[in-house]
């Protein structure tokens, strides 16, 4: 027999061997798309597939719900209370320190203020209007001009309708200080003055009637001299 045509048949044979196991292989997969198919196809054919969910999952999950927010309230409402209570107890701190505060400016403002000079002291005494009255007056440079203050007794409170006023008198006239009314014994009033009291040496202190011109009246109570 020809050598070549024995090779032929061998191929021959090996060839429809690998075909047919070829084949049988398709033959499996279609076999398992088939059955894969007909799973899918009955699974869509089944009516359970189609209805809803159960009426209790939607009660289920709103009790949960229900139940979950319930737990989170009082967490919620202590922490809100412990934040105002942090609050009502930062308030009172916040105040007491703006307080503070307030009065450390105030007190280094007053003391960057220039205060008034030493002052001279002299002595008033009464008329014979007011014979038992005396009264000891200060006088200061301030920054605003000059201060008189009148530490009086004896002299007594000025009558409903008439108050006291105060002038210094000079060679270019007479200046007002201010008036008062003496109700209150023990006190003092500070009076000011514009110009210089060595230039004004004669403190008046006269009575003066409410609704007459402001002038210096007739009524002379205390008088002091104020040269230094």
């Amino acid at each position: 027999m020809n050598t070549d045509l024995r090779d032929d048949d061998a191929f021959v044979d090996r060839l429809t061997a690998y075909l047919d196991k070829k084949a049988s292989h398709a033959e499996d997969v279609v076999d398992a798309g088939v059955a894969e198919f007909a799973g899918v196809a009955s699974e869509l054919q089944a009516p359970a597939t189609w209805n809803g969910p159960p009426s209790s999952l939607r009660q289920a999950i709103l009790s949960r719900v229900r139940d979950q927010a319930k737990a989170a309230a009082p967490s919620k409402a202590k922490r809100r209370r412990s934040r105002w209570g942090r609050l009502a107890w930062a308030i009172p701190v916040a105040a007491v320190s703006a307080a503070i505060f307030t009065v450390v400016i105030v007190a280094v403002d007053r003391a960057m203020l220039p205060g008034p000079q030493p002052g001279e002291t002299y002595v008033a005494t009464g008329t014979q209007l007011a014979p038992g009255a005396t009264a000891t007056v200060v006088v200061s440079t301030n920054p605003p001009g000059f201060s008189l203050r009148v530490q009086a007794s004896g002299l007594p409170a000025a009558a409903p309708g008439s108050y006291y006023s105060a002038w210094l008198h000079g060679p270019r006239g007479v200046v007002p200080l201010g008036s008062f009314h003496q109700h209150q014994q023990g006190g003092s009033v500070t009076l000011w003055s514009g110009v210089d009291p060595k230039d004004y040496t004669n403190l008046v202190i006269t009575l003066q009637a409410e609704g007459e011109p402001p002038n210096p009246s007739a009524v002379v109570v205390m008088t002091a001299n104020l040269n230094r």
